[in-house]
């Protein structure tokens, strides 16, 4: 190892007040490098202080000293990058070169620094982890699948490699199975066909039911429009009002009862017509002049005969023209006369078959097919009566031959006994009635009954 011993330098002489010291600029770093300190190789160690000899001039300064130390130490090359201050300053020590302090320091206590590159930190990606992660799921689930054939096999054996095959496909397609369609047994019904008269029949093949016959009279009156037309005698318009009677008290009007239309034009009740308490009623008027000024259309009317209070409550109105006064008249068709007579006993035959339902007695039926009626009196206007409207009144009678429902039931369960059953082996369900003959005048009907079969 070779020393250099330093030269002594003289203080430097201290400025005059005036003089000013140039102040060095500030050195420009470069950023700061990361460095990794490992222990250098090779080592150099420093000189011991015994070896310097001491300055003979106690006038030299510590920096001076240190200066003269750091100049005997050898020269080193530090490994690695070297930082901006080394580039600058720290040159191979040589004659009168001097290291920086802190290099010197260093070298000094043996240290040597060696300036790296940080190597990056390797890390496990996340793809790694992935496929990692499904491994550990693939052994999983190969494993539960294992388990369960192991038990399977302990359990049930080894099964057929053909059926196992046919039960674990994917593409095996669901057995249609069959449903039956359910089976409908044949209703059993039981029939007879008996004679149903008000006396007792002649022996014959067909049981006989002894029952009785109903009558109700009933008698009804109703008035009709004439829609017919004849030559008018007088040629006098008539026709037909309504009259409206609004009070709690009933009036009855006197032929020649004078009704006055809203124009003006008279004209007289033909006949007396009684009028119901609140209620109307529908009768004919004739124009009190002749001509065609009696020819007027839907009209209100007021009865001059009466108060004032009244005229409101008590008034007529007509639904359709007055005519006749052109020189024809209303008059009652042959039509007219037939469809009053149908309306009437339409509404009669809903009368009497009220009448004859509150005289049965109980297991009795009434079937419309053995209900009869006619005429005991009409009373109406002749074909070609002219009149505008016209009343009809008509009486007739309603005879009924009623059935027994216990007696046919019984007929029905001996036919049964006859054909093989035992007589209240069975019972039968609501009866069906069907009339296949009627002899009015003898009053005596065939009727077949028939019924569902009820096993008990």
């Amino acid at each position: 190892m070779v020393t250099r011993a330093s030269k002594p330098r003289k203080r430097p002489a201290a400025p005059k007040k005036d003089e000013s010291i140039p102040q060095a600029a500030p050195e420009q770093f470069p950023p700061p490098i990361r460095l990794s300190i490992e222990p250098p190789s090779p080592t150099v160690e420093a000189p011991p202080l015994s070896s310097v000899k001491p300055e003979a001039e106690s006038t030299s300064d510590f920096g001076e000293s240190i200066g003269e130390l750091l100049g005997q130490a050898p020269s080193t090359e530090v490994a690695g990058r070297k930082s901006p201050s080394q580039q600058d300053d720290a040159e191979p020590a040589g004659d009168g070169e001097r290291l920086p302090i802190e290099r010197a320091l260093r070298l000094a206590k043996g240290e040597e620094i060696e300036m790296q590159e940080e190597e990056p930190v390797r890390s496990l990606t996340t793809p790694k982890l992935m496929l990692a992660g499904l491994f550990v799921l693939v052994l999983v689930f190969s494993a539960a699948a294992v388990a369960g054939i192991i038990m399977f096999v302990r359990k049930n054996g080894v099964p057929d490699v053909a059926e196992l095959a046919s039960r674990i496909s994917l593409f095996r397609q669901p057995e249609q199975v069959a449903t039956p369609s359910p089976v409908v047994e044949p209703r059993q019904t039981a029939n007879v066909v008996v004679v149903v008269s008000k006396e007792a029949a002649a022996a014959g093949d067909m049981p006989n039911i002894i029952s009785r016959v109903l009558e109700t009279d009933v008698k009804g009156s109703k008035s009709f429009d004439a829609t017919g037309t004849a030559p008018a005698a007088s040629a006098k318009s008539t026709g037909t009002i309504v009259i409206v009677n609004a009070t709690s008290r009933a009036y009855t009007f006197v032929a020649t009862t004078r009704f006055i239309s809203k124009d003006g034009v008279l004209f007289r009740l033909k006949t007396a017509t009684a009028i119901p308490a609140n209620g109307k009623v529908r009768a004919a008027v004739a124009a009190d002049k002749p001509g065609s000024q009696g020819d007027i259309g839907p009209s209100t009317f007021i009865i001059p005969g009466l108060s004032e209070n009244l005229r409101d409550d008590i008034y007529g109105e007509s639904d359709a023209a007055m005519s006749g006064g052109s020189g024809t008249v209303a008059a009652v068709s042959a039509d007219d006369l037939a469809k009053a007579r149908a309306d009437m006993a339409a509404e009669l035959a809903t009368e009497a078959g009220k009448n004859l339902e509150a005289m049965l007695l109980d297991g009795e039926k009434v079937v419309k097919e053995l209900v009869t009626s006619e005429d005991l009196a009409v009373a109406a206007p002749a074909e070609g009566a002219k009149t505008a409207a016209f009343t009809l009144t008509l009486s007739m009678r309603f005879r009924a031959l009623v059935l027994p429902e216990p007696a046919l039931r019984r007929a029905l369960a001996e036919r049964a006994k006859t054909a093989g059953g035992e007589a209240g082996a069975v019972e039968f369900g609501p009866l069906r009635l069907n009339v296949q003959a009627y002899d009015v005048a003898g009053q005596r009907a065939e009727v077949r009954v028939e019924a569902d079969v009820i096993a008990k």
